[in-house]
């Protein structure tokens, strides 16, 4: 899962993401989904939809 690295905070320019108890939190009011979030993942856990790149989650990763 996250690993909480920030990577994805620093490139935000919207600020639309958190790093709560070293979990990423998008805040989806400021996400422009524009994706940089998503290329900067070291574990590729960020993930922009391809049929509509306004909505970008976190993928969903069980802990192990």
């Amino acid at each position: 899962g996250c690993i909480g690295c920030g990577l994805c905070t620093k490139i935000c320019s919207n600020g639309a993401i958190t790093i709560l108890e070293n979990l990423a939190t998008i805040d989806y009011s400021k996400c422009t989904g524009c994706g940089a979030c998503a290329t900067v993942c070291p574990k590729k856990l960020i993930a922009c939809h391809v049929d509509d790149a306004s909505e970008i989650d976190l993928v969903k990763a069980t802990k192990g």
